[in-house]
């Protein structure tokens, strides 16, 4: 059984509490860093799909504080990712659009203005990416994947709360897209839904377009998590705040500084930091208070997320299904990587928010 720490956060907590509420459950996650020595380059893997704010991207004081913490253990701190092809494109004649750099800079996550940041675009096309293949079946070629991964002693992962227009969340197991080439990104999404819309944000860009007619689309997301399987210690949401209707930015559709199809941003009363080193029990605890969340929602922001739903049949819509049911968790246990049983270890939440996520997060006989 997987242990996962809930911290309860009130929405008007200071961010001196916040700080607080971090620092705990990111300790008992990590067994107080036990596998940490001094020396060792952490990377931390944010949501970083546009300029923000969040929660389209993960809460900036979350990378600061958990930085903050390994640093002060003697640790290499490296924040890494590159972010969707409708901001940053890259191939290898070269990069179109933004840097990742320009965008992690642009989006509020640098907060102190203190972190070593890469893009991972930047280490080369060739010379930055390596090709994975080891138990990744559903990938036929295997993966490009950033050799960070390969540089980094310990990964932490640091997502946001999100629903996503295309594949229904962007969660933690979602959140390691970031870290593929962009050829790679290319051929998961072949397989998916709306794939008009991403030939669309590649068309500058030479990378191949075709269909390996594998039907995998969930399943290659999934599997980049076995890349990383060894080296990722931790996933720690902090959910203040989260999109419940459309994202993974704040407008699916981007006109200028504005747009169309907005997610709606819910602000509980009692937010949720939480975390867990089985990265399947993070997930399966943000599917659920997600879930919570889009209960909660005004019934025209409902509605217009229904409709939205007729572009994408493989959308489904919070609450009606369970949560061990979502594709990236079914996906995520068909290839051994998490437990079926969660241990919820809440601190400072009402007992009306516990009682509805642990109906949510029982394992379905």
């Amino acid at each position: 059984m997987s242990e996962i720490f809930i911290n309860g956060v009130k929405a008007n907590a200071s961010s001196n509490e916040l700080v607080e509420k971090i620092k705990d459950v990111f300790l008992k996650a990590s067994d107080s860093l036990s596998w940490l020595s001094s020396g060792d380059t952490v990377l931390l893997k944010p949501a970083l799909n546009s300029t923000g704010p969040y929660p389209a991207i993960t809460h900036p004081q979350s990378l600061l504080t958990v930085a903050e913490i390994l640093e002060a253990r003697g640790a290499n701190v490296v924040v890494g990712d590159h972010p969707g092809m409708e901001h940053v494109l890259t191939d290898q004649s070269g990069s179109y659009r933004k840097s990742s750099k320009e965008i992690f800079e642009g989006s509020g996550l640098n907060k102190e203005n203190r972190l070593k940041f890469v893009g991972f675009e930047d280490e080369g096309w060739e010379d930055g990416y390596f090709n994975y293949r080891d138990s990744a079946s559903s990938w036929k070629n295997g993966f490009y994947i950033t050799k960070w991964i390969e540089k980094a002693d310990h990964i932490v992962n640091l997502p946001r709360l999100s629903t996503h227009t295309i594949t229904g969340t962007t969660l933690g197991l979602k959140n390691l897209v970031g870290l593929l080439r962009e050829d790679s990104r290319m051929n998961f999404h072949a397989n998916g839904p709306v794939f008009f819309a991403i030939k669309f944000f590649g068309r500058k860009a030479e990378l191949d377009t075709s269909d390996d007619h594998s039907n995998a689309f969930f399943q290659k997301i999934v599997d980049i998590n076995l890349a990383v399987k060894e080296k990722l210690r931790v996933t720690l949401f902090t959910g203040t705040q989260a999109q419940v209707t459309f994202g993974p930015d704040k407008y699916s559709i981007p006109l200028g500084k504005s747009g169309l199809l907005s997610a709606h941003v819910a602000t509980p009363d009692t937010g949720l930091v939480f975390a867990s080193s089985d990265h399947v029990a993070a997930e399966v605890m943000a599917v659920a208070f997600l879930t919570v969340l889009y209960s909660q929602a005004p019934w025209f922001q409902k509605f217009k997320f229904r409709i939205s739903r007729l572009m994408n049949g493989s959308v489904k819509e919070p609450g009606t299904y369970n949560v061990w049911d979502d594709p990236f968790v079914s996906c995520a246990l068909k290839v051994g990587l998490g437990s079926e049983s969660i241990n919820p270890r809440y601190a400072e939440i009402p007992d009306d928010l516990q009682n509805q996520l642990n109906n949510l997060i029982q394992r379905r006989k």
